[in-house]
């Protein structure tokens, strides 16, 4: 009955936007989200798993399960989704995992155990990072402007909205931000953004063979 009654709360969570605070998963009591648009708050965890292999700066987490927001791209019918869709929540059940929250991307944060990273990265295009603060709910995004298009003055506006410019390919017309999930409807309305998707901190050359750190200018 205490499952049926958690599945329950978890519906409801989803639905309302407001509610922010439940009993999750394994009877973990989730804090309330922590809204702020501070920029100084946002926590982006690190990707854990990637090219084949657990992150070489931590390694595999020393816990069964864990907590992890898992972002499925790239393609060109996924850049301008605002939600995951229905085959994005059976990938991550599959292996597992308990959708705690829907992002305003292709993607979730999950409760799964942690053997079943490495079988869900093994689908690939699937981005899977830490959760450094439970109540947080911050993204790392590619936002597509247009060339030269992205000014001082949409630095500041990003700022307003929480947010932090990491890195702008400005011949490109990409800048790579973090920021809130719940500020990323009023950069969708921006006329010049023509995608948002989720950024991978490494590109795979090869298949768990080769890794490459993105960077670029700040």
């Amino acid at each position: 009955m205490r499952h049926r009654w958690w599945a329950f709360l978890l519906v409801l969570c989803l639905v309302d936007t407001e509610c922010t605070a439940f009993t999750g998963p394994g009877g973990y009591d989730l804090p309330e989200e922590d809204a702020s648009l501070d920029p100084a708050r946002l926590r982006v965890g690190d990707e854990i798993y990637y090219c084949g292999k657990w992150n070489p700066q931590t390694g595999p987490p020393s816990v069964d399960r864990l907590f992890v927001d898992v972002f499925f791209g790239t393609g060109d019918s996924l850049v301008r989704l605002d939600h995951p869709l229905a085959v994005h929540r059976f990938i991550v059940e599959s292996v597992g995992a308990t959708v705690v929250r829907s992002y305003h991307l292709p993607g979730f944060r999950v409760w799964m155990p942690t053997d079943s990273v490495p079988v869900l990265s093994g689908h690939g295009g699937i981005i899977v990072r830490a959760v450094p603060n439970p109540s947080r709910f911050d993204v790392m995004v590619a936002v597509y402007f247009g060339a030269l298009a992205f000014g001082q003055g949409d630095s500041a506006r990003v700022a307003a909205l929480g947010g932090q410019v990491v890195s702008n390919y400005e011949f490109l017309g990409i800048v790579v931000l973090r920021v809130p999930d719940r500020s990323l409807g009023a950069i969708r309305r921006d006329a010049r953004v023509a995608w948002i998707e989720p950024w991978a901190d490494f590109l795979c050359l090869e298949p768990a063979v080769e890794v490459t750190e993105r960077s670029g200018p700040e």
